[in-house]
């Protein structure tokens, strides 16, 4: 970890570091530098684990950068209320403004610049060091899967941006934009160069050959290669090491039903038993998305995930290298211990947001509800401290799950327990609530219907992370999924869709569902293909993303979306994006009103087409005086923009 913080700082000034000339006046933190870091294998194995651990930081902390992928998208809004939540993202997404404005807009710029700038100068290394020729191979294959990575999301979270393929030795105000497509199409070319010299087998928290074929899946599909798309998820799905997991698995494999004594012990000392019934069996989707499951040999569905592990003894240590929360249960659920918001029957407030070790509830002799004096067995310890940050829309909540669309007789494991959490699944845990107490919560206990955005709303299991400390409950250390076998089944699916190939799109689409027990769908479109990827790969995937991919998609093959054809002359103003986002997210299709701080109606969520990009930051596009960055089209600046740059033709011109 030493090594890693010094080539952080060996590399800190990136090429956009700068906001001013004060940028130029040299200030050393350290004698170590790319110099004295890249000249030997541990030292660029260090560099390759400081892009790892940018990758990682996308997942973790309070309003994840991830989460903004969610708000820009037709899954999810911004839940809570007050002046750092973008609600009007037309107001309140600027490239003067604060783009952490707590959604991490800024903070996915800086981080993929950071990895690009950093595999630029290994690369270059790699070149010239003295080392054997199968780990030069194996750092240049990590290179460029960590390149081809930061720039697939840079080039469809911001559109056009610099395109830059060597070291910054020196301070540069001279960029030029690259247009999108073409800065994917290098992308692509690089990686299918390169993708065989990743390993097979790395370590977890590593890309292996897998992750790179996944990859390279993602940008033949952003460059309308649909037959290199078929055929590098092809080399994924036929690898003979990756399967869907489809039988029980892993840590919890012994047990079959959340009130088995190991179960009660080890996850939720006993609260689930209580709250959803002790018989409620346990499942292949429990065990995929369970904590201590991502990152093992017997799961063969995981092809690359980012590592994040605490102390085994149970304390609340912080490990060199750890994260200091994934705090999905703080992000992710409703706000529900909000004093007053739920009430019981009798009105009386039923919810507290502490670990409450007042009073127990005795279930056939056992206790299930405060198992000891430290509130282990309390429903904050256990499903956390939700303060309802991102708010799912109404198609992941409720539209997905309908029997049009495909949810037959409900038997779709991935909306029922223990995998799926209503809110009369909670209990009432103010130890006040009286006969109430440690009982379900009834339907129609909102005080107030209004609350119902941050308050009170379905959400997946996959989000509990159990903990252990004494403070709040947020989700503590978890790996999680960047990329496994279902979304590449989903990807294969979509290949074969824009290729009229409508059977083979459905049969990949099917056996996604089929692990999931769902009914399978007769036939399906891109609409179907997105809600497949909501169900299975939500609070994974990069939702906006992939929807600005298909956006691209749409315009370069002259395919119709619901009757309409899309150009790139009027790309910002008309696209795909948008019209899935009005279609699907109700808060912005309706302009909902968020509940102001105040607790009256505060700003209406509204989005705009342009907003399939991201705002390049102001100080950027300032900076870069000998240059031109293009600001994104519809923001502040853009009326200054010039033609942009087309790779390979226009690199080094």
């Amino acid at each position: 970890m030493k090594r890693n913080i010094l080539l952080s700082i060996a590399l800190g000034s990136m090429m956009f570091a700068g906001c001013s000339d004060d940028f130029l006046s040299p200030k050393p933190l350290s004698i170590f530098t790319t110099d004295n870091v890249l000249v030997d294998e541990k030292g660029f194995d260090a560099a390759l684990t400081s892009c790892a651990s940018l990758v990682r930081d996308e997942y973790y902390d309070h309003m994840a950068p991830i989460l903004a992928e969610l708000v820009f998208s037709d899954v999810a809004v911004m839940g809570s209320e007050g002046a750092n939540i973008p609600v009007n993202l037309e107001k309140d997404v600027q490239p003067t403004g604060d783009l952490d404005k707590d959604i991490k807009i800024r903070t996915n710029w800086d981080n993929w610049w950071k990895i690009i700038s950093r595999v630029n100068y290994i690369i270059d290394g790699a070149q010239n060091v003295d080392m054997a020729d199968d780990k030069r191979r194996t750092i240049l294959g990590q290179c460029y899967f960590y390149r081809s990575y930061a720039y697939y999301r840079l080039a469809l979270q911001f559109g056009d941006v610099p395109l830059v393929l060597e070291p910054t030795k020196s301070p540069r105000l001279d960029f030029y934009s690259f247009t999108s497509e073409s800065i994917l199409k290098c992308m692509k070319e690089e990686l299918s160069k390169y993708v065989e010299y990743i390993p097979e087998t790395s370590d977890y928290g590593t890309p292996n050959r897998a992750a790179g074929y996944h990859l390279l899946t993602k940008l033949c599909l952003a460059t309308s290669d649909f037959d290199g798309a078929i055929a590098a998820a092809d080399k994924v799905i036929n690898d003979g090491k990756h399967q869907l997991m489809t039988k029980r698995f892993g840590a919890l494999a012994d047990c079959e039903t959340v009130g088995d004594d190991a179960f009660k012990s080890n996850v939720d000392k006993g609260y689930r038993a209580l709250a959803i019934g002790a018989n409620t069996p346990l499942d292949v989707i429990f065990d995929l998305h369970y904590h201590a499951n991502k990152s093992i040999p017997a799961n063969t569905e995981a092809i690359f995930t980012v590592v994040d592990r605490g102390p085994t003894d149970g304390s609340d240590a912080q490990l060199d290298g750890a994260k200091s929360q994934i705090a999905t249960m703080r992000n992710y659920l409703p706000k529900w211990g909000d004093s007053g918001k739920i009430r019981t029957p009798e009105g009386i407030n039923g919810m507290v947001d502490n670990l409450n070790t007042n009073k127990e509830v005795i279930v056939d002799g056992v206790s299930y509800y405060t198992i000891d004096g430290n509130g282990n067995g309390s429903q904050y310890r256990q499903i956390g401290r939700g303060i309802g940050s991102l708010r799912a829309s109404n198609l992941y909540n409720y539209d997905l799950w309908t029997e049009e669309a495909g949810n037959t007789d409900g038997t779709d494991l991935r909306h029922k327990q223990p995998n799926w959490w209503v809110m009369t699944d909670l209990v009432y845990n103010n130890t006040n609530a009286g006969d109430w107490y440690g009982r379900n919560v009834q339907p129609g206990s909102l005080a107030n219907p209004k609350d119902s955005i941050r308050i009170y709303y379905p959400f997946p299991n996959k989000f509990i992370v159990p903990e252990t400390r004494s403070g709040q409950q947020s989700g503590k250390h978890s790996d999680w999924y960047v990329f496994r076998l279902a979304e590449t089944y989903l990807l294969r699916a979509e290949a074969y869709w824009w290729k009229g190939d409508i059977p083979n799109a459905t049969k990949d689409v099917n056996k996604v569902r089929e692990r999931a027990n769902a009914a399978p769908l007769g036939s399906v479109g891109i609409d179907e293909i997105l809600d497949e990827r909501a169900r299975e790969l939500h609070g994974e995937e990069p939702r906006k993303t992939e929807l600005a991919r298909i956006s691209q998609i749409f315009v370069a093959t002259g395919k119709e979306y619901d009757g309409k054809l899309y150009s790139k002359a009027n790309f910002s103003t008309d696209n795909f994006f948008y019209d899935r986002v009005m279609k699907k997210n109700n808060f912005y299709r309706n302009n909902i009103p968020n509940k102001g701080i105040d607790g009256n109606d505060g700003d209406q969520y509204t989005i705009r087409a342009y907003h399939i990009y991201w705002p390049i930051p102001f100080e950027t596009v300032e900076a870069n005086r000998l240059g031109h960055i293009n600001q994104t089209p519809g923001y502040h600046g853009s009326e200054t923009n010039i033609a942009p740059k087309e790779w390979p033709n226009d690199y080094n011109n």
